[in-house]
């Protein structure tokens, strides 16, 4: 009875008609609703109340699988009615004779041929009603057959005479099966409508309390009235879902949509019918997009018609002014659709979002998944995809969107179908991962490492990639890379030269062994009046800051004019290297305080990013002026901090700075032991060829001493100044 609840004016309306027909005036009545409304309950209630008023009740349920059988739903009316023998035969030879008349068509005439079996099945039907009224009861008429609708019109034209009520209930639909059929009844003046409107908040609340109790009725009636809308049958899963679930404590103040719910809400709508299903699914892809016109054009349809099915999905209580009212009925939808039919619905949503000015970040969103291998994109299709899916990266970048830039990078480079796109797309990607992580950044660009060594390759791309595998320690690779590029120098574009020169500043400072293959005069860079290329004047700073101060030949005025032209730029993909540089310039310089400040300033921007590679860079530089300042507490946390964002394979060769850090300290506090653990960490060999290999190189020097090995410190030092005399890097400051 709990189904029944604000049925009241409802209920007594059918007893009113189920009486007048036992009392000879026939009556017809029309429920209608959404699915799930509680029609099929209010038909079995006017079940009960004719039985009770000694009338024989006739329950007839039209089912989608019997549509194209003819006559299926008269011939269940006459079967359920005790007629006897005699007449029971005389139903099915006319039954036959119908058949055989052949389908004809939803009118408002009837063939001949149909009428005369029309009017003997009603001569039966009326007969028996003078012994006992009847009440026929017919739920879902829209899924009727065809024919039968034809002889239940010609019974109905004809009830008002006769000891008979007719009750049909009709699902909502702004696309009837059979519009004809509705209109000709709904003219009729002894029709009665009656609708089943969706539970309201005080409704929901009391169905509640008859399984819940009133307590928590109360307290979970307005959140159940908000993810059901009312709808007795989305409710009663509701119950269900909560019922099954064992885990849920008993405070639980939200519904729990589960199984039960997701599998009424995919049912209501398909016994909406297809067009209401399917703009389902629509409003599933377009989401918070949805409106009426997006949803025609989807259909292709009126945008009026598109409204219309907007209501329905409103009406059945899956949504609320186009959005769905849990998330959990947006995926049983989604969930219904095949794979190769939702990749292209997305293609299609996208494109018409893009169409109509949309951002790139909320088309992009569209273009995730099997788009590209599903929907059979074309060429100039997918090159489409990829210029948004990387516009959008760009975007979520900008709002510190980084996994949302990473996921749509990923699926630009598998929709990309040009090579060069291809690259740049995946260098994109790498940048964009080495903040979050450095080692998924190098395996992402293993795929393209044997190109770039193998073949010619005259892109910026290259560079970045030389640098990527340096940090690494894979130099070899490197630098066959780079002998390529100095071999074919007179035919690489201007801008790859000028990085080039870049390169080559960056490697004299950071890889010294390795510039010693390439050889570069150090003078020039500091003597020269302005960058390479206007692009590159924070690299060109950064790089003649700290060829200047390692190589000797600067003043303290250089030293102060490149750190103002350093200090406008802030924390980013492409300058966090140079930033490095030139703050790694001034703690060499001996500029503590200055260098201290500024990197506190860019760690409090980048504790905002989600970049924990970034804050390890600037917590290792922190780490390195705390112990030249004698704060050797606050050295080791601070190069414990850098070195627990990144692992070591991330770190690759500098791991030399936090490392080297971090043993000086301990030694000065007198904790050989903990010193000795971190030596005994695995350092790349090839970080002895930089400048970082210096720095580790000289504070296990200091380990040596203090763990009374003067020997091998004394050979450490030794290799320390032939090294850095080597390099041209004999600068003080280089070391403590």
């Amino acid at each position: 009875m709990d189904l029944l609840i604000e049925r009241k004016d409802e209920i007594s309306a059918l007893r009113g008609l189920i009486s007048d027909g036992r009392a000879g005036n026939g009556r017809i009545a029309v429920v209608s609703g959404a699915t799930g409304s509680g029609k099929t309950a209010l038909l079995r209630e006017a079940a009960e109340c004719a039985v009770e008023q000694g009338s024989v009740a006739v329950n007839v349920t039209c089912s989608p699988l019997e549509r194209d059988v003819p006559l299926a739903v008269v011939r269940q009316l006459f079967d359920a009615l005790p007629l006897g023998s005699q007449p029971a035969r005389q139903v099915t030879d006319m039954l036959t004779e119908g058949v055989q008349a052949g389908l004809g068509e939803i009118a408002t005439t009837i063939t001949p041929a149909h009428a005369r079996v029309a009017e003997g099945l009603w001569g039966l039907l009326v007969a028996f009603s003078e012994r006992i009224p009847v009440v026929v009861l017919i739920d879902d008429v829209r899924n009727s057959d065809a024919l039968s609708l034809v002889y239940l019109l010609y019974f109905i034209r004809r009830v008002r005479s006769a000891c008979i009520a007719m009750v049909l209930s009709d699902t909502d639909d702004p696309q009837p099966r059979f519009p004809l059929f509705r209109a000709e009844i709904m003219r009729l003046p002894e029709l009665s409508h009656i609708r089943t409107a969706a539970l309201s908040p005080t409704g929901v609340t009391e169905l509640l309390a008859s399984r819940l109790g009133p307590d928590k009725a109360v307290l979970l009636g307005a959140e159940f009235h908000d993810v059901s809308g009312g709808s007795p049958l989305l409710l009663k899963t509701l119950l269900r879902d909560l019922a099954d679930s064992a885990s849920t404590p008993p405070e639980q103040r939200a519904p729990v949509a589960g199984e039960h719910f997701a599998q009424a809400v995919v049912s209501c709508l398909r016994r909406s019918g297809p067009t209401t299903l399917v703009a389902a699914q629509w409003v599933a892809l377009l989401g918070d997009s949805t409106c009426k016109e997006l949803l025609a054009e989807c259909l292709g349809t009126s945008p009026e018609s598109a409204h219309r099915l907007l209501r329905m999905l409103d009406t059945i209580g899956v949504t609320r002014a186009g959005r769905f009212r849990h998330p959990a009925a947006r995926v049983a939808i989604m969930d219904g659709i095949a794979e190769q039919n939702r990749a292209e619905m997305k293609f299609r949503v996208a494109r018409m979002l893009y169409d109509t000015g949309a951002p790139a970040t909320q088309v992009a969103g569209h273009l995730l998944g099997q788009v590209g291998q599903q929907a059979g994109l074309c060429t100039e299709q997918a090159a489409w995809a990829v210029s948004v899916l990387r516009e959008a990266a760009d975007r979520a970048l900008t709002d510190n969107r980084v996994e949302q830039a990473i996921a749509w990078l990923r699926q630009a480079h598998r929709l990309c179908t040009d090579k060069a796109e291809r690259g740049a797309v995946l260098f994109h990607l790498a940048r964009i991962q080495w903040r979050h992580s450095p080692t998924a950044a190098l395996r992402c660009l293993d795929q393209v490492t044997k190109p770039f060594v193998h073949e010619r390759f005259g892109t910026p791309y290259t560079l970045l990639l030389i640098r990527y595998l340096l940090r690494s320690g894979r130099h070899q690779e490197a630098q066959k890379i780079l002998h390529r590029l100095h071999r074919d120098a007179d035919s690489l574009p201007d801008e790859v030269c000028a990085e080039l020169r870049l390169l080559e500043m960056w490697l004299a400072v950071s890889f010294p062994a390795v510039a010693e293959h390439f050889p570069y005069d150090h003078s020039l860079v500091v003597r020269r009046s302005g960058p390479v290329t206007g692009r590159d004047e924070l690299q060109w700073q950064a790089a003649r800051l700290l060829v200047g101060v390692l190589g000797g030949g600067v003043d303290s005025g250089f030293i102060s004019e490149a750190e103002q032209a350093l200090r406008l730029y802030q924390v980013a993909e492409a300058t966090l290297e140079p930033l490095v540089m030139g703050l790694s310039a001034l703690i060499f310089a001996d500029r503590l305080a200055g260098a201290g400040a500024w990197c506190a300033s860019l760690m409090d921007d980048v504790e905002t990013l989600d970049a924990p590679a970034w804050r390890a860079a600037l917590s290792a530089l922190r780490a390195e002026i705390a112990v030249r300042q004698g704060d050797l507490k606050g050295a080791v946390r601070l190069a414990g901090q850098a070195l627990d964002d990144i692992d070591a394979e991330g770190w690759g060769v500098e791991i030399g700075v936090p490392l080297s850090t971090m043993v000086l300290a301990h030694v000065a506090m007198g904790r050989t032991e903990e010193a000795n653990a971190l030596l005994q960490l695995p350092a790349a060999g090839p970080m002895h060829e930089s400048r970082y290999g210096l720095q580790y190189r000289y504070a296990r020097a200091h380990h040596h001493l203090a763990a009374d090995r003067p020997h091998a410190a004394l050979r450490d030092f030794l290799d320390c100044g032939t090294l850095m005399r080597r390099w041209n890097l004999d600068a003080p400051g280089l070391a403590l």
